[in-house]
């Protein structure tokens, strides 16, 4: 029987009938590590289709188990803990909710850089799939990054040729209780300064909507400039009104040491809110004594 090609079956497809007379195979777009917890790389794997059951069930399957022997011999690697089990999984409004079991929590919290490439993973494979454009994670039953949704982004993927540029963020833990170093694509845009681009990062998240945020939500940027050897970063009122998860120290720590890391000219950095700086107008310098090891 010929193989369907993925973009003809949606999250929800189901196949009926008699497989064992009539086994039913589809081509599955599937993202691996690239071996060095830092961006993903994608493998095509025809997977056998059961009766009454997702595709989106079968792709998060295939990548708990893994890469195959070809793909392991180019240095892709499983991402996803071994022993993680698949709970549950349904696509409602086009946003996939994938429930796991415990062991999920224990593989994404090894570091930032091994729980952000596991999301990029889940997250580039499911929505491949037509009908997904998100994705909600949930361990035994409970919300881990709330009511956020993590989209697609391509600029992971290893294969990615447009206009980027890699830099190394500084994102608060999974603990909150320090900083560790992410590397990141970045993409490059025509009249826009690294400066800014690296604080709109900061802003949008790892995937460009918002997911994992270092800024408080709703925080624009409102003006950035660099005064000799100081970064001075204007922002809305919301970055000082509005909740944040992080304690506030790491926040702005996150953004001094992101911007002094990819310009070695920047000693230092000054904030402002509508104008008014905070900190009585005194520089943030960088403290590299709040980085853990990732």
């Amino acid at each position: 029987h010929p193989a369907l090609s993925v973009d003809r079956l949606s999250a929800d497809s189901v196949v009926t009938g008699d497989l064992s007379l009539k086994p039913v195979e589809f081509q599955a777009l599937l993202y691996f590590s690239d071996g060095n917890s830092e961006y993903v790389v994608e493998e095509h794997k025809n997977i056998i289709i059961r009766e009454n059951e997702s595709i989106a069930k079968y792709v998060v399957e295939e990548l708990i188990k893994g890469p195959d022997e070809d793909s392991i011999a180019e240095g892709y690697k499983r991402i996803i803990h071994p022993d993680t089990k698949l709970l549950k999984i349904e696509t409602i409004n086009n946003i996939c909710y994938v429930n796991f079991s415990k062991e999920f929590l224990e593989g994404i919290r090894k570091s930032r850089a091994v729980e952000v490439q596991t999301l990029y993973s889940i997250t580039n494979s499911l929505c491949a799939l037509d009908g997904i454009n998100g994705v909600q994670y949930l361990v035994e039953g409970e919300r881990i990054y709330g009511n956020e949704v993590m989209r697609r982004n391509d600029t992971v993927i290893g294969a990615y040729y447009d206009p980027s540029i890699s830099e190394t963020l500084y994102i608060v833990s999974s603990d909150g209780k320090y900083l560790e170093s992410l590397p990141v694509r970045i993409e490059a845009i025509t009249g826009y300064e690294l400066e800014r681009l690296i604080v709109e990062k900061l802003i949008s998240g790892i995937d460009g909507y918002g997911f994992l945020s270092m800024i408080p939500k709703g925080t624009m940027l409102l003006g950035i400039d660099i005064d000799r050897y100081t970064c001075i970063i204007n922002f809305s009122k919301e970055f000082i009104v509005n909740d944040h998860i992080y304690d506030r120290n790491l926040i702005i720590q996150s953004i001094v040491l992101s911007l002094t890391e990819a310009n070695e000219n920047i000693r230092n950095v000054r904030i402002m809110v509508n104008g008014n700086y905070i900190n009585n107008g005194e520089p943030f310098y960088p403290d590299y004594s709040l980085v853990g090891v990732g």
